[in-house]
């Protein structure tokens, strides 16, 4: 038992040991425990955290269908003979292993369960029959690294049936942290609980790698994915470009991209690809948040990336899909941009919109208008999500992409607890009626056509984005609000107006009436020319 010793709140604790036994035979099976686990620290952060330790073994014989009470305790085994291992079924409860060997592959003909405190990890796992994780079990499928991490996968989750994650359960794909290779989740259903689900917070790129890395030295930038990582101390003057969005909004593979500087900024989230052949159902939490900062000088990493194929969708407002930026430190640092998130579906349960809820908010650090982390993106393959009352944290700063939707005519529209913007940058919002939002309602769109009323009030805000002027569509506007009646701004809420920085173009507000009450208002700081432009 070579254990890491603990930590205390300032000091991190020690990694695991190692453990080497050759043998030449095994008189039957002896049960031998083995223990390499990491000390533990009330100060460092996950990714930061002291690791487990190795067994080397010279075969699986010490290996069973049945691995439990704590035969292995935080142990990563290699087996240098081998590169797979097969059983009939397996059961983990009260014994943590992980398989760390790159490109390892275990089949189980059957299922598998992991449960009671139970932990299991491979590259590769195939399993012919059902997965279930219950009782506080945990399976971990680690990518190694590959060619690219584009049109592949490093490590791979095949399972014939179903995927069931409980309460308390967990399921942890590991991207590689400089290559970006990601896990592949395959199965015929995927069911989670509420209290469990899938975490691939910071297990995306490290720190200062990846597409969208805040780069090292004194750059400071907050790792970008869906939205740009906000500019730290001396992001602004860095030479190049940093913390910059990538990908596709489609198709979120990659992993989230790690903030600078290298030896202690937020690692990026991870990437969550799912293709399930039938039925996802989310009633827990899916989450590939970035990581956030150690110490002062450091950024967070961005949001990661989750991807889901299926035939139905279905869950409750208890799931939640999360690939939030993680935030960098308040003096220096910037923070990560929020990831993207993509559900591709045939058909949601009963035709309608499950309730289930996305966030891709982006970390906030030392920087300020315009250079704050930007949020993130979420794709869905139709409007099922939209309803005339948006509320219930169902977005909570996204940029919503549907393909083909650029204007949507709605009877009357209240946003409230719910922030979102409408993408493509032209979209046309058309309110018969009234349009409300608040309390806490946050809404971005290029063009607003109201027919009513449009009131703001407990804490609502618009965001209103203009496009280019050069255009016979827009001569003398990037942006347009027009209110048949009256628009009220309420206090503590406000209006955005935002100009395109290249070419100056504006929002313009039209209305009957036009009242502004105190504590609120009409804000443009910052949002005019950027640097060296402007007439």
């Amino acid at each position: 038992r070579p254990n890491g010793g603990n930590g205390d709140t300032w000091r991190g604790g020690g990694g695991g040991g190692r453990i080497s036994v050759a043998y030449t035979t095994l008189s039957g099976r002896p049960p031998i425990r083995f223990s390499t686990a990491p000390g533990t620290s009330t100060f460092i952060v996950k990714p930061y955290l002291a690791d487990r330790g190795t067994l080397y073994l010279p075969d699986a014989g010490l290996l069973s269908g049945s691995l439990v009470s704590n035969q292995f305790s935080q142990v990563d085994l290699y087996f240098p003979a081998l590169t797979s291992w097969g059983v009939n079924s397996l059961t983990v409860s009260n014994c943590s292993l992980r398989i760390a060997q790159p490109n390892f592959t275990v089949r189980v003909t059957n299922s598998l369960l992991v449960t009671t405190s139970g932990e299991f990890g491979s590259c590769n796992l195939l399993c012919g029959g059902n997965v279930v994780l219950t009782n506080g079990g945990q399976l971990a499928i680690m990518a190694g690294p590959t060619n690219s991490p584009v049109p592949g996968y490093g490590g791979l989750l095949s399972v014939t049936g179903t995927v069931t994650i409980a309460n308390t359960s967990w399921l942890y794909p590991y991207s590689d942290p400089t290559n970006g290779a990601t896990p592949l989740l395959q199965m015929s259903n995927l069911y989670v609980r509420a209290g469990g689900g899938i975490d691939a917070d910071a297990n995306g790129y490290k720190a200062a790698f990846g597409p969208g890395a805040g780069i090292d030295s004194q750059r400071r930038t907050g790792g970008g994915y869906g939205g740009a990582g906000g500019y730290g101390s001396f992001g602004k003057i860095a030479a190049g470009p940093a913390g910059q969005p990538y990908g596709a909004a489609a198709d979120p593979r990659f992993p989230g991209s790690g903030g600078g500087i290298a030896d202690y900024g937020g690692f990026g989230g991870g990437a969550i690809r799912v293709q399930a052949s039938g039925t996802v159902t989310i009633h827990g939490t899916l989450t590939a948040n970035g990581g956030r900062y150690v110490s002062a000088l450091y950024a967070g990493g961005s949001g990661g990336g989750i991807k889901i194929n299926c035939n139905t969708l279905a869950g409750s407002n208890t799931g939640l899909l999360r690939a939030d930026g993680g935030n960098g430190s308040p003096s220096l640092g910037g923070g990560g941009g929020g990831g993207r998130i993509a559900v591709q579906y045939t058909q949601t349960s009963g035709g309608v919109w499950p309730g289930i809820r996305f966030s891709t908010v982006p970390g906030v650090g030392y920087s300020h208008l315009p250079f704050n982390a930007r949020q993130g993106t979420v794709y869905l393959p139709n409007t099922a999500c939209l309803s005339q009352n948006m509320r219930s944290n169902l977005f909570t700063s996204v940029d919503l992409v549907i393909p083909g939707f650029t204007n949507w005519a709605v009877g009357s529209l209240t946003v409230s607890n719910c922030s979102f913007r409408f993408t493509p940058t032209n979209f046309v919002l058309r309110v018969t009626n009234n349009l409300t939002i608040g309390p806490n309602g946050v809404l971005g769109v290029c063009d607003v056509r109201c027919g009513g009323n449009l009131q703001l009030s407990g804490g609502g805000k618009l965001n209103v984005y203009a496009l280019p002027t050069n255009s016979t569509t827009r001569p003398g506007n990037g942006a347009l609000v027009a209110v048949t009646n009256s628009m009220t701004v309420g206090a503590s809420s406000w209006v955005y107006a935002w100009s395109d920085s290249y070419s100056g173009g504006s929002p313009l507000f039209r209305m009957q009436d036009l009242t502004v009450n105190t504590g609120g208002g009409f804000d443009a700081t910052a949002t005019g020319y950027r640097g060296n432009r402007g007439k």
